[in-house]
């Protein structure tokens, strides 16, 4: 979108080693939430993620950069593309700041990766 500039945490940043690499179960475990069929599936990969990261959810502009370059750098490039699709949404207005900060919403559907 032409006027709309990324987050500073968001903007692109030089090539270099992204911190240590994650454990051969987080990245296992990576691969199973974006390989899962379903929600429970989906859901148990994600805590065994997040138990292996040694992360916990939280407020996604300070949750999301962790969480990124903790796993992203490290996965084979099939799971790498994934990010291109995270980095597109975290750009979307809705998310700067709180999202859906007074608003209202109605969920229709959700899929294994999150609601739509």
């Amino acid at each position: 979108m032409p006027g709309v500039t990324a987050p500073a945490w968001l903007r692109r940043q030089p090539s270099g080693p992204s911190g240590p690499p994650p454990s051969a179960e987080a990245i296992d475990a990576f691969k199973a939430v974006v390989d899962a069929e379903n929600f429970p599936a989906a859901l148990s990969a994600h805590a065994d993620l997040m138990k292996h990261l040694n992360m916990s959810p939280g407020p996604f502009h300070e949750f999301y950069p962790k969480f990124r370059s903790a796993i992203r750098d490290h996965l084979p490039f099939r799971y790498k593309e994934i990010f291109k699709i995270f980095d597109t949404k975290a750009k979307q207005k809705c998310y700067q700041g709180i999202p859906c900060e007074k608003q209202r919403v109605l969920v229709v559907g959700g899929g294994p990766m999150g609601f739509r």
